[in-house]
């Protein structure tokens, strides 16, 4: 699911499927039981670190403050967490 969401980012043309997609990878990223870095390992299988990292890099602050608000913590939690979370 995370490479869905990651691959289909740059391709959106809406803010409400990019924050329902951002919403979407945070939450498995959390919920999914696999540990972090097995996960990570599993995304970059399907899609490149460096265009995974350039995506999430590119979201905007508004796109993060929309998908950060159903999780009801901040922004910059949110796009901390998920840069991290892709090593950027």
């Amino acid at each position: 699911m995370l490479a869905t969401k990651s691959a289909s980012l740059p391709n959106r043309n809406t803010n409400d499927k990019i924050r329902k997609d951002l919403s979407d990878f945070y939450a498995v990223m959390w919920c999914s039981g696999v540990r972090q870095d097995e996960l990570k390992a599993r995304l970059f299988e399907h899609v490149p670190a460096d265009a995974v990292r350039r995506t999430f890099r590119e979201i905007g602050d508004s796109d993060y403050a929309g998908a950060a608000a159903i999780h009801r913590i901040g922004p910059a939690e949110m796009r901390r967490t998920i840069l991290s979370f892709i090593g950027d």
